[in-house]
């Protein structure tokens, strides 16, 4: 058949007719012109953007009779068989179905036959991504060290599936997706050598299903011309581009400015009835959020905007649109279109998803501006609030919303924020400061001058909390809480000067905790019983006073060494003197891998030494052979000072939790609310 499809026609011939890829071809044609022709070259990128077009200019300009040329004649018998794909010494491999190490192999045994009538012999695989990986291994000491006479050029549009040591013996060349504008110029110049009318928007839109490649465009623009009758027109389009109108995605984004639901919802309805994919949908207007985006704050020049393929009352209808948002809403309505464009990918949901997220941006109060803000702080008062029929109950955005729906501007005034922050605040003081019922039977105690009211700890860090909050918006209202406490009746709450009772249990045990007994020691001169930690006392030489008991020296050798201080609590003291110091150790503890070693013993008896002036012996036995000589059946075995410790704080805690169990706050509770303690969570003491 006489036709040809527009794709293959107006494929490039030359070097200088390749559009939007200035950089490899300029590349290519210098290499040829200095003699320094590459043997391997692979061409990545996405479909139809001219990967195999290049390989074969290449190969055209390598074999042409009057080459090797940057710019082939197009007229020899070489490079017409090379146009009709049917030269000899240039050979067409489909990597997708020549995948196995044979068909390789098979490859290989042709290498050695010179070419027929060209310069070079030249294996064009397009697709080589597909080839198996003993395929690949194959073709390594190939394109290492090729004949002279072979040229190897790949084309792939998954350039990561290719292997590195392949990657490694090939010069690589990433062609660019096409632009809209390059597109488009390519498209108006075919169309007027084939002498076919159309118009400037419809060609803009034929370039958009392009979607930067060359070869879909040129496919779609002879469907286009088809069904046009021969024209390319905006009506023909509408039976093939299966897409709103661009006045219809600008109603959206208004609506979402001035967050109109149910205007949102009847767009939708459209869509949703003319079988309009959402996706697309979500797509197109995030395209108008940028340009809006853009148009309003660095105005018409910033975009070329005749390629955004709008009417000028469409134009103008964005740009008012635009202009009136507030400050960074149309950015942050393009960042949750793209999230929701995200969830829309395989959904049955996708209707039910998009109103979702176009609910939520119009419901959601969100933060207040930052406008907003300003205006508060400056003592300015602040943009009205929103219809009543538009705030009803609404959750409010998490600051810390991932979604780019939060912290929106014009969500809610900075009047209704501070009114709601101060009701709010106002509530919980009120039931805060109302004085709780006595427990105690005891005597009420005699009126004495009104004090500051007892609260639970929580409730008064909230109280705070609502004191600074207020202060920010409201600079009196710290005094007018003043004056009214002043004026409140004698007859108030209890004092505060008596402790809580929980704070009081707790002291009781912790002061108990502080006068538990040391460890029973070995020593060989008799000790009074010694507070924990005792600071260190110089003497007459600088050093401080040899500590009368064990734990006394580890406490003050931990306070000036903490990452020693550990291995000499793990050590169980078995006599304890100025002239002689003797511990166990476990073999196989930290401490007994440090203490059983004389360089290091000689280190701790050195720092002992400088701390106190210690002038003795540090005697270091193994645990097992100390408990063998010293213990018997009947007394226990000796414990580590870190044994000790935990056997105290664990007695502590139970001390802790029976008292705290036993209070009369929790009886009661029990008994108010007819319940049952089920546990209780203790945090360290």
């Amino acid at each position: 058949m006489s036709y040809q499809s527009l794709a293959r026609k107006y494929r490039p011939r030359h070097f200088q007719d390749m559009v939007g890829q200035d950089a490899i071809t300029k590349a290519l044609a210098n290499a040829i012109r200095l003699k320094r022709i590459p043997q391997g070259v692979i061409f990545s990128g996405v479909r139809g953007i001219g990967k195999t077009t290049t390989a074969r200019l290449y190969a055209k300009a390598l074999n042409c009779e009057q080459g090797p040329t940057a710019e082939p004649c197009n007229q020899c018998e070489s490079c017409l068989a090379i146009n009709d794909g049917n030269h000899e010494d240039v050979l067409e491999i489909d990597g997708a179905s020549n995948t196995s190490v044979d068909d390789v192999r098979a490859l290989q045994e042709t290498l050695e036959y010179v070419p027929q009538r060209s310069p070079y012999k030249i294996y064009i695989i397009d697709e080589v991504h597909m080839l198996s990986q003993s395929a690949f291994n194959a073709l390594l000491k190939t394109l290492e060290e090729p004949p002279q006479h072979v040229v190897f050029t790949f084309a792939t549009t998954e350039l990561q599936k290719v292997p590195e040591t392949i990657l490694s013996r090939c010069q690589t060349f990433h062609l660019k997706r096409l632009s809209l504008a390059t597109i488009t110029d390519r498209l108006k110049e075919i169309l007027n050598q084939e002498k076919v009318a159309f118009e400037d928007h419809a060609i803009v839109t034929v370039a958009k299903e392009g979607r930067g490649s060359m070869r879909d465009a040129l496919t779609f623009l002879d469907q286009v011309i088809a069904l046009g009758d021969g024209q390319v027109t905006a009506a023909s389009l509408k039976g093939l581009v299966n897409a709103a109108s661009s006045q219809s995605y600008i109603d959206y984004i208004q609506a979402l400015v001035e967050r109109n639901g149910h205007g949102i919802i009847k767009i939708i309805d459209q869509w949703d009835e003319r079988g309009i994919p959402l996706d697309d949908a979500v797509e197109e207007v995030a395209k108008f959020c940028r340009h809006g985006f853009v148009l309003k704050d660095l105005g018409l020049d910033a975009l070329d905007t005749q390629l955004l393929g709008l009417a000028p009352t469409e134009l103008e209808h964005l740009y008012r649109v635009a202009d009136q948002s507030p400050s960074f809403d149309l950015n942050r309505i393009f960042r949750f279109l793209v999230k929701c464009r995200k969830d829309l990918d395989g959904s049955e949901l996708d209707r039910f998803i998009l109103e979702n997220y176009s609910l939520e941006w119009c419901f959601d109060p969100g933060l207040p501006s930052l406008d907003d803000l300003k205006q508060l702080a400056e003592g300015k008062g602040s943009s009205p609030a929103k219809p009543e029929s538009q705030q009803g109950s609404r959750p409010r955005q998490s600051a810390e919303d991932t979604s780019g729906t939060g912290n929106r501007s014009g969500a809610s005034s900075g009047a209704s924020l501070k009114q709601r922050w101060a009701s709010a605040f106002a509530q919980d003081e009120s039931k805060q400061t109302r004085p709780a019922a006595p427990i105690d039977t005891a005597p009420a105690p005699s009126p004495s001058p009104a004090k500051e009211p007892i609260v639970p700890q929580r409730n008064s860090e909230v109280q705070s909390g609502a004191a600074r909050a207020n202060s920010q918006f409201e600079p009196s209202s710290k005094l007018v809480m003043q004056k009214e406490a002043e004026a409140a009746p004698a007859s108030g709450p209890p004092s505060s000067d008596a402790p809580p009772p929980r704070k009081k249990a707790i002291s009781s045990v912790l002061q108990k905790i502080a006068a538990s007994a040391e460890p029973k020691l070995t020593t060989d001169q008799p000790s009074a019983p010694q507070a924990a930690a005792p600071e260190p006392v110089p003497d007459q030489r600088g050093a401080a006073s040899f500590p009368e008991s064990w734990r006394a020296l580890v406490d003050i050798w931990k306070s000036k060494m903490p990452l020693q201080g550990r291995i000499l609590e793990e050590t169980v003291p078995l006599a304890y003197s100025v002239d002689t110091i003797r511990v166990a150790v476990d073999p196989s503890s930290m401490a007994g891998a440090k203490l059983l070693h004389q360089e290091h013993r000689k280190r701790v008896v050195d720092g002992i030494r400088e701390l106190f002036g210690f002038s003795g012996e540090l005697l270091v036995e193994s645990q097992e052979s100390s408990v063998n000589q010293e213990s018997s059946d009947e007394a226990p075995a000796p414990e580590s000072l870190l044994q000790v410790r935990q056997k105290e704080e664990e007695a502590a805690r139970q001390e802790l939790f029976e008292e705290l169990r036993q209070h009369p706050i929790t009886q009661e509770a029990l008994s108010v609310f007819g319940g049952k303690i089920d546990g209780i969570d203790m945090l360290d003491v």
